[in-house]
């Protein structure tokens, strides 16, 4: 039988077996995207999930280092407040001799 004289009939039952496959095979690579979409999104919320708690450490560190640098600022006006302190009573010690010195005369 030559090509011009197909049966149509048998012709539109090749296209509908051809249009059948073509779809299967369309479903299938849409449930691979649906796939590859569910693990995409699986690990973009790790990824978020991730930068949620290194922005939490970062926040933390930076607490940790404000309270060392204030920390350091009370250290130092407290050795500064001692030494004029100490100052201090030096400056009444030497007042305190004189005063002695004096009443002795």
């Amino acid at each position: 039988m030559n090509e011009e004289h197909r049966d149509p009939a048998r012709e539109l039952e090749d296209q509908m077996r051809a249009a059948d496959e073509l779809i299967k095979s369309l479903e299938e690579e849409v449930a691979e995207l649906r796939r590859d979409l569910d693990q995409a999104g699986a690990a973009l919320r790790a990824s978020r999930a991730e930068v949620a708690a290194r922005g939490q450490a970062v926040e933390g560190f930076e607490e940790s280092e404000r309270s060392r640098v204030a920390a350091e600022e009370e250290a130092r006006a407290l050795r500064k407040e001692l030494k004029q302190l100490r100052d201090t009573e030096a400056t009444d010690v030497e007042a305190e001799g004189k005063i002695s010195a004096l009443r002795e005369e």
